[in-house]
């Protein structure tokens, strides 16, 4: 009778211990899942941030390219004179 119970006893603990290695492998399992997500998101972000970087120095230099052709150097010289020479009382 002895020898039933303590089948029993040890086939409980032997069940207990295979599901909290069960359950240990599916945590683990999870929290690789999550490490995969959050670098594959950062990942992304970093990608986003860079194109964001590459649209700002684009539009930049389309800005700074733009500009100079606004006003030629010669010209702003000439007006430069003519608005000192050419004063118009207010």
């Amino acid at each position: 009778m002895e020898e039933m119970e303590l089948l029993r006893v040890v086939r409980k603990a032997a069940t207990k211990m295979v599901k909290a290695a069960q359950r240990q492998l599916a945590d683990q399992e999870f929290r690789q899942t999550l490490l995969k997500e959050r670098a594959g998101k950062l990942e992304y972000w970093m990608m986003k941030k860079m194109k964001i970087e590459e649209k700002k120095k684009d539009k930049n230099e389309l800005v700074r390219r733009q500009s100079s052709m606004w006003i030629d150097e010669a010209e702003l010289v000439k007006k430069v004179l003519e608005a000192i020479v050419d004063t118009t009382p207010l």
